[in-house]
């Protein structure tokens, strides 16, 4: 048989009933008192006696009784039970309930949330002069909770507990004369109250009256004095007068320009969760003020601050994520060392205007890329070797008119390159630097160029005595007789090629200069009149290699 059982039994009298009853109740109450951290003798018997002070119905007894169950102090915590003895004491007029019972009411605490109900008991002991049951329905009728929104009425109450000194209540009444809502606008009346607060060490009036220096609203324009205030909010811990202080230091503006100080703000904001300070330590990272450049940190930082629905750092991330700027790990000089993940960078990658140089092997096996920006690197002059070398999915670059060297190498397998322009400014071709790239139909030298000029898709020195490389496309060449020296690699991977006539003066064929042209069938060397070296591995792979042409030798 259950417990609650026994209660049906008739032979149970009625005495007995009760007594158990009594039990029961007694355990209710005391339950909490047992299941907390052991108390000492003293505090037990004190604990006990409130709570029988409490149901002998003395409101004060009542009313400390609840604040030990709402903190959890010498008893379990418990928001029903608190709200219980709130309700027993404010019936009753208590001042203290009241408040504590509406804060309950406004929150959801223990009680079903109800504006409507926390309003009323705000009002009642607002009508006590309580300061801050006025505060708080100065508040509510502010915003329109649980009655008809009221700025005069706000503006009513606000005074009445402004007037008693509460400082939360002198800084919303400065909002109200700021704003000029339920009462006419008037500055230097919210500069008073601010300040008032202000110098009760209240951070949001200390971080409000630095704006009205900062503004020059009600007084005279102090950037210096705005610094002060905002310092002191900061300092408490507000986040967004750590994010103003933050600017203001980057940008020098009433404090000595430090960007480290910048950083330090604008982080302290951050990691509070204030979106505009996230969204300025992004944009710190991304132009590496006060910090090293780091597109990752700048998406991540973006991203929060974008999660929390800010439009400019949504725009800023979407930007970033575009150019896949976040997986670039560039150094402090400019030079851009890696990607951080190269199976997420996928389609076009637009170059920032920091990067100086391109490390060897920095793309290297990057299938997924298929495009390169290089127009906002104004100050890009090196391609280290083998810097994109096996990027097959890349199919365009644009490069900048600031690059001077090319390396070796450095778009060796790039098989999906179908143009390439090279710029007036380049002054050196690494060997190879576009072998084996079998789709490239266009390879042209800005005529300006005064190292190199290109003809047919084929580049030489200006003075057309050494060939440096052909586009991988070609089926046909003329080899001008001025030319001495083929350089190695020169038609690497050339699979069209089919026939080659050598120039008279030729003297030099570099290391694997004709390496799998698949499709070579003949090497005409009749016209050459000099001894020729051949460098290693000149004809390599040239399967279809079965005729040189008469008296070549």
């Amino acid at each position: 048989m259950d417990f609650w059982g026994v209660f049906k039994m008739k032979q149970i009298k009625k005495k007995e009933l009760i007594f158990i009853k009594v039990f029961i109740m007694t355990v209710v109450f005391m339950l909490p008192l047992l299941c907390v951290s052991p108390l000492t003798a003293d505090e037990t018997d004190e604990i006990r006696a409130l709570q029988q002070e409490a149901e002998k119905g003395l409101a004060e007894a009542q009313n400390k009784l609840a604040g030990l169950y709402f903190e959890g102090k010498g008893v379990t915590q418990n928001y029903e039970t608190a709200a219980y003895w709130y309700t027993k004491a404010a019936k009753q007029g208590h001042i203290l309930a009241q408040n504590n019972l509406a804060d309950m009411f406004l929150e959801g605490k223990g009680v079903e949330q109800s504006y409507k109900q926390a309003f009323y008991w705000y009002r009642k002991a607002a009508e006590q002069e309580h300061a801050w049951a006025q505060n708080s329905l100065g508040f509510m009728y502010k915003e329109g909770w649980g009655v008809e929104q009221n700025y005069k009425q706000a503006v009513y109450w606000y005074r009445k507990a402004a007037e008693q000194e509460l400082s939360e209540a002198q800084n919303n009444l400065g909002f109200m004369y700021k704003t000029g809502r339920g009462i006419d606008q008037n500055y230097e009346s919210a500069v008073y109250w601010y300040r008032k607060a202000a110098e009760k060490e209240l951070a949001e009036a200390q971080f409000n009256l630095g704006n009205m220096y900062y503004d020059g609203l009600g007084l005279a324009k102090d950037h210096e004095q705005a610094a002060e205030w905002y310092l002191k909010a900061a300092e408490q811990g507000l986040a967004k007068a750590q994010n103003k202080l933050g600017w203001m230091y980057h940008n020098g503006v009433g404090v000595q320009q430090n960007d480290e100080k910048a950083v330090y703000w604008h982080r302290k904001a951050a990691e509070k969760g204030d979106a505009e300070g996230q969204f300025s330590l992004g944009w710190l990272y991304y132009q590496g003020i006060g910090v090293k450049k780091d597109y990752k940190k700048a998406a991540e930082w973006f991203g929060k601050a974008a999660d929390q629905g800010l439009a400019e750092a949504q725009a800023r991330l979407k930007e970033l994520e575009a150019q896949n700027n976040p997986l670039l790990v560039i150094d402090k000089d400019g030079t851009l060392t890696g990607i951080t993940d190269k199976t997420k960078l996928q389609g076009k990658l637009v170059l920032p205007p920091e990067v100086k140089k391109i490390a060897e092997n920095a793309f290297y096996d990057c299938t997924a890329l298929t495009e390169i920006d290089f127009s906002a690197c104004t100050g890009l002059v090196d391609i280290g070797r083998w810097a994109f070398l096996g990027c097959t999915g890349l199919t365009e670059i644009r490069l900048p008119a600031s690059l001077a060297k090319i390396g070796y190498w450095a778009f060796d397998g790039c098989t999906g390159l179908v143009e390439v322009r090279l710029p007036a400014s380049l002054n050196s071709i690494g060997k190879g630097a576009f072998a084996d790239c079998g789709n490239l139909r266009k390879l042209i030298v800005a005529p300006e160029n005064t190292t190199y000029y290109s003809k047919d898709n084929v580049i030489y020195t200006r003075n057309m005595k050494k060939l440096i490389c052909a586009a991988g496309g070609i089926t046909q060449i003329f080899i001008p007789d001025t030319v001495t020296e083929i350089e190695g690699w020169a038609f690497d991977g050339c699979t069209g090629l089919a026939e080659v006539r050598l120039p008279a003066n030729l003297t030099v064929i570099g290391e694997w200069a004709f390496s799998g042209c698949i499709k070579l069938a003949k090497v005409d060397f009749s016209a050459c009149t000099n001894r020729i070296e051949i460098g290693e591995e000149a004809f390599y792979g040239c399967t279809n290699l079965t005729k040189v042409g008469e008296q070549s030798f």
